[in-house]
């Protein structure tokens, strides 16, 4: 039996696009929702702009706070929700009006705990009727985790509704920028049945300003770090998949790497060292895992002698 979804926004500096997040909740054709925007201390009007829907549709909360990040304010969100089922949107994202109706027709007819839809990148373009509906998977907790490996978009909190119970004794990480995958793991083990259809019903819009869309900082290397926990737990947890989220794990630490090769401050040659460290550790798996082109055979090389490769890149602007 259906019942009341509470959708989560985390809002931060998008006056430009919270109002047509806002709409674009209010077309939802499952009407039964509470939408919890968690204002994060924005500087902007976002906030002052989700207060006045708010105050002419009582199924809008807002909640105010002092900035902490996106996965601070999603926990919020979750502390202050009230719904059966749980749904994610960005407040810069939007979403096809039968997004939530989808979502909740694929949970209860599948009898399943997660259901999960496909989605589309977007520049801000009109909504289309026609989705093209891909083959229906119904999975357990490995196969979703496998998923996560396959690809990471697969872990976002978005374009899934979850039985509320999931989160029972899962929050988001706060503080990290890939907090995303220091859950979703947890969220699929916790749950029996995953339902996901590749039908485009959720929207990620292309912001330039977003953190995980820019060029690399040093930020970024909080995807390492999340990919090794969830290398480890993998490992505890779904013994069979952990070779493959091990290479996942290295092959970003591979990445890395690359760029942190260019660092000339102390705490970028750091971490390159200890990145180099990491990666040589483990580099008779990573090269037989998947077969190496001839490029990145010689930085695997390269990488086996950290001096030698700054002095290299040095000299020739060249990774």
């Amino acid at each position: 039996m259906a019942g009341k979804i509470s959708i989560i926004i985390p809002v931060y500096k998008v006056e430009d696009y919270v109002e047509r997040c806002i709409k674009c909740i209010q077309a939802q054709t499952y009407t039964d929702w509470e939408a919890i925007f968690v204002e994060d201390g924005s500087p902007d009007k976002s906030g002052e702009i989700c207060d006045r829907y708010a105050s002419e549709d009582e199924r809008i909360k807002v909640v105010h706070k002092e900035n902490a990040g996106v996965a601070a304010a999603r926990n919020t969100g979750l502390a202050n929700a009230t719904g059966d089922y749980i749904a994610f949107i960005d407040s810069d994202d939007y979403a096809h009006p039968r997004y939530l109706e989808v979502l909740m027709d694929l949970l209860t007819e599948n009898d399943a705990d997660l259901s999960i839809c496909g989605y589309e990148l977007s520049m801000g373009s009109d909504v289309g009727d026609d989705k093209p509906l891909g083959e229906l998977e119904v999975m357990n907790s490995s196969q979703a985790v496998a998923k996560i490996i396959e690809n990471q978009q697969f872990c976002s909190p978005w374009s899934k509704l979850y039985k509320k119970e999931l989160f029972a004794n899962i929050t988001y990480p706060e503080g990290a920028i890939y907090e995303d995958l220091g859950t979703a793991f947890e969220i699929f083990q916790a749950a029996d049945k995953i339902v996901y259809q590749n039908i485009p019903l959720y929207y990620y819009f292309q912001v330039s300003e977003s953190i995980t869309r820019s060029e690399f900082h040093y930020g970024k290397l909080d995807e390492a770090k999340a990919l090794k926990h969830q290398y480890e737990f993998i490992k505890e947890h779904f013994p069979e998949l952990t070779e493959a989220a091990k290479y996942k794990y290295l092959y970003n630490v591979y990445g890395h790497i690359l760029c942190l090769v260019k660092a000339d401050d102390d705490f970028g040659k750091e971490k390159y060292n200890e990145f180099c460290g990491i990666l040589n550790q483990n580099m008779d798996f990573f090269k037989k895992f998947k077969p190496l082109s001839g490029k990145q055979k010689f930085r695997c090389f390269m990488i086996g002698h950290p001096g030698m490769y700054k002095t290299f890149y040095k000299m020739t602007k060249k990774i």
